[in-house]
């Protein structure tokens, strides 16, 4: 009887130690919360997205982002890139009023994206400079241009009461196809450098998270290759994750989160953590309410949008026949991408082809049947491009066809939207395989057959004349294979003037695919 009495008197004590050691190691974990954007491009106003009106805009992430800091510690708000290009506000104002606003609601860092570049070096300048945030990037480095590289972090050390968060920024490593004017730029592998920061740091920090402009496929890859790595937040891509991808290691994981695009939702990712691994999480993908705005952010919005809405809303003219319903430019051949190429062929009658890259492609707002404004077009088409035209050997432009076709039926922001062109595609044969920066041809393509330039077959050996972007022309997407042109004539028009110039002259403009890639 002594003896139970004994035992119960232990085993009591030992549910009570236990029940402290369970308090003292939940008093020890950590808690912080991620807010995070991605591939923003310039939406400062609400936009109608997939059969939803008025979501997204600025005012109203802000709301929602100072909503939550101001009811919650440890908040960290996060953009991993792309910021501002792809509406009439960068056209006019560089991104500068974007960084500025993302300053005041209290962003903590962004990571570069590509498209910052669209404005040279010195448009990622002037937005670095505008920010009172750190703008990150390990795996860039600027040859000429000293200033601009001691500016943008490879990462920083955020100090909160009782732990430290390192957050390492990383860009695509072909980022080089990807921009223009890109001889004056290092892009170094971005699974080495996180390697070597996280080597470096790993010992001085509780949390690591990765801000990466690099897509999610990549984004796998480097939690793969790097475990120590806690949170990667993501951009590039464009993905919806409802929910954290998770990269298991073991007992441990990797999260990757990213929120779409055009800000219509913001993420907001719950951490408790200790001993450098996440014990519990929770993860919000919210909608962001375009009527439910920060007033204060709405007044500052509305100023910009007066100095450019006389101009942007001019009408240029109509069209007959309504975009409602297109497929997909990285998927095939549209309306837009014809009539943005017959709007450079009017420029340059000599063409015997025009390439377009589906990328180029922008809006996600179909047009309707009626009035076009310069709003339009420069929605569908934002980039500043001139027209280049160039003869290219037959063979090179077989090896063209093949970049375009490599990755037929996925999704391909390198698409070639074309005129003038008919080829058959087998999905059965080998794609090009590229070197990791893209920059060079590996083993070439056997995926494309049967091509006819305007009715008739192609000549290796012949040169053609090929109107395009500048763009792709310099290698963009990939396309390394017109360096080999001759007779090239840089002309002084712009893309976007020319569609402007044919919708003005041809209106009301009809038009339809008259090219054809038939799969098989």
């Amino acid at each position: 009887m002594h003896y139970k009495k004994f035992l119960i008197i232990i085993f009591s004590f030992l549910a009570v130690f236990c029940v402290d050691i369970n308090y003292s190691l939940a008093e020890a974990a950590h808690n912080l919360i991620i807010i995070h954007t991605n591939d923003v491009h310039g939406r400062l106003k609400p936009v109608d997205y997939d059969n939803k009106q008025d979501v997204g805009g600025f005012a109203a992430r802000a709301k929602l982002i100072k909503k939550i800091k101001s009811q919650n510690k440890n908040v960290l708000v996060l953009d991993a890139g792309d910021i501002a290009q792809g509406t009439l506000f960068f056209k006019f104002f560089n991104g500068v009023p974007d960084v500025k606003l993302m300053s005041e609601v209290g962003y903590d860092a962004a990571e570069l994206g590509n498209h910052e570049f669209d404005k040279g070096v010195s448009g990622v300048e002037k937005m670095v400079e505008s920010a009172k945030f750190p703008f990150l990037c390990s795996n860039i480095r600027f040859l000429n241009n000293s200033k601009l590289q001691k500016k943008i972090k490879p990462y920083i050390i955020k100090d909160y009461n009782g732990f430290k968060v390192a957050i390492i920024g990383i860009i695509a490593n072909d980022l080089k196809t990807l921009i223009s004017n890109s001889q004056n730029l290092e892009v170094l592998d971005s699974v080495e450098i996180t390697k070597n920061i996280v080597k470096e740091i790993n010992s001085k920090v509780d949390l690591i998270v990765v801000l990466s402009h690099s897509g999610f496929e990549e984004d796998i890859k480097i939690a793969k290759a790097v475990p120590e790595i806690n949170v990667i937040v993501g951009g590039h891509s464009h993905t919806f994750l409802k929910k954290p991808y998770q990269v298991f290691h073991g007992k441990t994981s990797t999260l990757i989160v990213q929120d779409g695009e055009f800000g219509i939702n913001i993420g907001d990712l719950d951490l408790k953590f200790e001993n450098k691994n996440i014990e519990k999480y929770n993860y919000n993908l919210i909608l962001v309410d375009g009527t439910d705005k920060d007033n204060v952010f709405e007044k500052k919005i509305a100023k910009l949008y007066r100095k450019i809405y006389l101009q942007s809303n001019q009408k240029i003219g109509e069209i007959k026949v309504s975009f409602e319903g297109e497929p997909s430019t990285r998927k095939q051949l549209n309306k837009y991408g014809a009539l943005i190429n017959h709007s450079i062929k009017e420029k340059c009658p000599e063409a015997e082809i025009v390439f377009l890259n589906g990328g180029g492609i922008r809006s996600k707002k179909p047009w309707k049947a009626g009035a076009i404004t310069l709003a339009d077009v420069f929605e569908v088409y934002p980039f500043e491009n001139l027209i280049v035209v160039a003869d290219v050997k037959g063979s090179d432009l077989k090896s063209v066809l093949e970049t375009s076709s490599r990755y037929f039926p996925e999704s391909n922001a390198g698409l070639l939207q074309s005129l003038g062109l008919e080829y058959d595609v087998n999905m059965k044969e080998a794609p090009q395989i590229f070197s990791e920066d893209g920059l060079k041809i590996i083993k070439e393509g056997n995926k494309v057959s049967n091509i006819k330039i305007n009715g008739k077959p192609l000549e290796n050996d012949k040169y053609y004349k090929i109107a395009m972007n500048d763009f792709i022309f310099n290698g963009g997407n990939c396309y390394s294979q017109f360096k080999n042109a001759k007779n090239v004539r840089k002309t002084n028009i712009f893309v976007q003037n020319a569609i402007i110039d044919y919708i003005k002259k041809n209106s009301p403009v009809s038009v339809e695919v008259e090219d054809k890639i038939n799969l098989y």
